[in-house]
């Protein structure tokens, strides 16, 4: 029962995609393993090629609250014709690199098949947790973890096997939750607008926009927007395409806006940022949404802007539930991170995704011209 509710949590989101699109299903299946262990293959080892034993992971948290706890399901794989005890050792250790334990769990593996692994950790002291495989021809290095809090740098992360990594460490940002009061006498404007009204109007002279990737085209500098990149924007920052590969599209973008941030030279004042459209089509979970996006708008605080501005993903011809879930959440978290939200889905209706103006029922994965051209008025208004 663990195990099936384990790869349950793993694949839900694949699951759910493959109506989207058979690729996302595809390459959300694919295992990971870790490497194999050391020594000699046995007798009774499987194919030539393959090796004894593998560490297979089925689900690690994209991120997490602070004060909840860590979930990890893993696979220990048995790839020889005999069946063998193998022991999944779990490690804890707070920020200075000191054990605070360790953990055995001895997991009964059948020749050709799985012993599978769930466990839970209270996380309180914990800054990295360490899995590894003990097997009866050595052992396997399982996943390592990085727990990021909010007080922590965030590293210069890159997707690996589906996972941000950074120093062969998974890295899991650890949020506070964002709650804000509202006082209900200014709700109006309080709450259209995620801050106080005369903040909104500050003036600016630095502002980055961040725009999803797959709205523009590949270019020799990274990505050409055309003419949904206003003529006086200075910064902008691509974020995506993002190909399926089992991280949310959102912790990504997460990272493409953190890195491109730390890249100016001074902190923008202001920094919009336009959703991309991909966490609609992999169908991401609205809370790990939610909990990314409480973390993003915490660390633009900490890295000196003074505003930041949402935009909720949009693409025509997802399910509605789908975005309305996803836009829900991106306004849930602009009031408690006293951010602003950008409407731009009301403005891009149906005939604004048309391949051809005259045309309905054939669709692109960007708006056509007219709808950038909105996009693009929209922006100028929030640039200097």
């Amino acid at each position: 029962m663990a195990g099936n509710f384990c790869r349950t949590l793993g694949c839900v989101g694949a699951l759910l995609a493959v109506a989207m699109t058979l690729r996302a299903h595809a390459e959300d299946q694919a295992p990971v393993r870790t490497a194999p262990a050391a020594g000699p293959a046995s007798e009774g080892a499987g194919d030539a090629g393959r090796k004894p034993f593998y560490l297979i992971v089925d689900y690690l948290p994209a991120a997490l609250y602070t004060g909840e706890r860590f979930t990890a399901c893993l696979r220990a794989e048995n790839a020889t014709s005999a069946a063998a005890e193998v022991t999944v050792r779990a490690e804890t250790f707070d920020a200075t690199g000191k054990r605070i334990a360790a953990n055995d769990e001895k997991l009964a593996a059948p020749a050709g098949g799985f012993g599978e692994y769930k466990k839970e950790f209270d996380l309180k002291g914990v800054a990295r947790l360490a899995f590894t495989l003990v097997t009866p021809q050595g052992e396997v290095p399982g996943p390592a973890v990085a727990l990021v809090r909010e007080a922590d740098p965030w590293p210069a992360a890159a997707l690996v096997e589906g996972r941000l990594t950074d120093k062969n460490a998974v890295q899991i940002p650890i949020v506070e939750r964002a709650e804000k009061e509202v006082d209900r006498t200014f709700a109006p404007i309080v709450w259209a607008l995620g801050l106080k009204d005369q903040d909104a109007k500050t003036p600016v002279t630095r502002v980055l926009l961040a725009l999803p990737g797959a709205w523009g085209k590949p270019a020799a500098d990274g990505v050409d927007f055309g003419a949904i990149a206003p003529a006086k924007a200075k910064a902008i920052a691509p974020l995506g395409p993002y190909e399926p590969s089992g991280c949310p599209p959102m912790l990504r973008a997460f990272n493409e806006v953190l890195r491109a941030v730390a890249a100016q030279k001074e902190a923008p004042e202001r920094v919009v940022i336009v959703l991309p459209p991909e966490d609609l089509e992999v169908a991401t979970g609205p809370r790990v949404y939610r909990i990314v996006l409480d973390g993003l708008l915490a660390r633009l605080k900490r890295a000196g802007v003074r505003q930041a501005i949402l935009a909720a993903p949009c693409k025509f011809g997802v399910p509605e539930a789908q975005a309305r879930a996803l836009a829900e959440e991106v306004r849930q978290a602009a009031r408690g991170g006293e951010a602003r939200t950008l409407e731009l889905a009301d403005e891009l209706g149906e005939a604004a995704w048309r391949l051809e103006p005259g045309k309905p029922g054939v669709y692109g994965r960007r708006p056509n011209e007219e709808g950038q051209k909105r996009i693009a008025q929209k922006l100028e208004d929030l640039l200097p």
